[in-house]
């Protein structure tokens, strides 16, 4: 932006900026490693990149009178522009492309390489790589915890515990919504989940604040950690707060389907018939057109402008918004279109110049690569979520089986239900309800918010006695 306020008045009267004037003499000379320089200045990253890998590659700026070699000066460029526009094609390229990476260790380099080498499964030269960066480094807290994300994979839970709680103790001072320590948080409690300590997860799950940017995951997690421990009030309660207005347009198939079957096994089986019609309206003939999409002829652009004009479901673009791989390639196509608005506001005699006009084209020819690959992703993303439908349907289709026996065995052969203690009703005290485990005030019906903001479940198992 800086750069855009140095040249605006000359951009005005059609000449060029001195930065131009350096870009267009650095081009005409072939000096890759300046016209480098000045395209960053000018904000044209894209060309920049191009510049300074050619200027790595060039025998006569390689040798340099510097004490450094110019390919390392030239690298570094290169590497610290990727790393501040966080671009990973770049990045992957010098990292796994056997390129020689610059010579100085920062924090930044210590880092790209253990998040390249973790995405790689590299995993021992993951951890030793975070754990080279400084304490007081901005990427310190995130270097731990994808550190800690290393160690699970080795399956070392205990070190990765300690890990998670060391990040836990080092935000005790930051506010309680601090994203950070949630993430932390989270981290733990799936932890303790995949060893099946119930208690243990549900413990840090709770301590999770509803305004969080974490909350939608967190609770469906929550409910699945509430069903695998038998706590199906619980359950029914999170559900009715996951499958609010404020939800209706999130991918929540499969969770709705739980709640069929926690349903089910309390015996309700009018609400799991109501839940599974809804499944039916929402997931069945998303998944009709989810199908209609895939098959559509079209190119790898016209499923990136459908994703970004949300021409198809909403669940679908929100799932698909969620997803790192797409939302790593839209910033790439967010990032090139900007910097194809940075060109237009460039002098005309700057983009009249032989440069001007291969800088356009090929910032043109980036951005066309770059709506074809974030296409690739939602056909990708969009072919998993088919995929989740049709094994969730077959969940659907023996839901409604169980539903179909279930009714049947109660109409041929009716038993007496269950009495309940304590019938809900306004009669029933402050006591009943602390007796079973739940500050509540008295209320009728089946469903409570509580004052804290919590959607509780309190009626009776219907099923009946043995």
């Amino acid at each position: 932006m800086m750069a855009l306020v140095f040249f605006s008045f000359a951009s005005l009267a059609g000449t060029m900026s001195s930065q131009e004037s350096k870009a267009v003499e650095a081009f005409s000379g072939g000096k890759h490693f300046e016209l480098a320089l000045s395209l960053e200045r000018l904000g044209l990253k894209q060309l920049a990149t191009v510049e300074y890998l050619e200027a790595a590659k060039s025998k006569e700026e390689r040798d340099a009178k510097d004490s450094t070699s110019c390919k390392d000066v030239s690298l570094s460029g290169l590497f610290n522009l990727a790393d501040r526009s966080d671009d990973h094609t770049v990045l992957d390229y010098l990292i796994g492309g056997g390129h020689a990476l610059p010579c100085s260790k920062t924090d930044a380099l210590f880092f790209r390489r253990g998040e390249y080498e973790l995405q790689h499964r590299q995993y021992q030269k993951a951890i030793d790589h975070f754990g080279e960066i400084s304490k007081d480094s901005p990427r310190f807290f995130k270097a731990r915890y994808l550190l800690s994300i290393a160690l699970l994979s080795l399956g070392k839970e205990k070190e990765a515990i300690n890990e998670l709680d060391d990040l836990v103790y080092k935000k005790r001072w930051a506010r309680e919504n601090d994203y950070g320590r949630n993430v932390a948080m989270a981290g733990l409690a799936r932890i303790h989940y995949k060893k099946e300590d119930w208690a243990k997860a549900l413990e840090y799950y709770k301590k999770i604040p509803k305004d969080s940017e974490l909350w939608h995951q967190v609770l469906t997690e929550m409910n699945w950690t509430n069903f695998r421990m038998g706590n199906f009030r619980e359950v029914l309660g999170g559900l009715a707060g996951l499958h609010s207005p404020l939800y209706q347009d999130h991918f929540l198939a499969e969770s709705v389907l739980l709640r069929s079957f926690v349903y089910l096994s309390i015996c309700h089986l009018d609400e799991m018939s109501k839940t599974l019609d809804l499944y039916d309206k929402q997931y069945l003939s998303l998944n009709a057109k989810l199908l209609h999409i895939l098959a559509a002829p079209g190119r790898y652009s016209d499923l990136n402008q459908a994703a970004e004009q949300s021409a198809i479901p909403l669940p679908l673009v929100r799932s698909l918004f969620a997803d790192v791989e797409f939302k790593r390639a839209h910033r790439h196509v967010e990032s090139v279109r900007a910097e194809l608005k940075i060109f237009s506001k460039l002098s005309k005699e700057f983009k009249n110049s032989q440069l001007g006009h291969q800088g356009l084209t090929f910032l043109q020819n980036r951005l066309n690569e770059a709506v074809k690959i974030a296409g690739q992703k939602v056909q990708a993303h969009l072919i998993e979520r088919q995929k989740e439908l049709t094994r969730l349907n077959r969940q659907y289709e023996f839901a409604r089986y169980e539903l179909a026996s279930a009714t049947e065995r109660e109409i041929k052969a009716p038993k007496p239900l269950a009495a309940s203690p304590n019938p809900v009703t306004k009669e029933v005290g402050r006591s009943d309800f602390l007796a079973r485990g739940l500050v509540l005030y008295p209320f009728d019906g089946e469903y409570w918010l509580d004052e804290p903001g919590n959607y509780r479940f309190i009626g009776q198992s219907r099923c009946s006695l043995k």
